[in-house]
């Protein structure tokens, strides 16, 4: 299953969000690349 994670402030930092989802299942967090704004948006797998 992916969840899709969107309008996230460019001022979160990765691997503290990435800490936080793994300890509810989410297995990876992939970044998604796309063009240049204020927000920042992730997948996130789960099982």
């Amino acid at each position: 299953m992916r969840i899709y994670v969107g309008n996230l402030s460019y001022d979160v930092i990765e691997e503290e969000l990435k800490q936080e989802f793994l300890a509810y299942g989410a297995t990876f967090l992939e970044r998604l690349e796309t063009q240049k704004s204020c927000f920042s948006s992730y997948l996130l797998y789960y099982g």
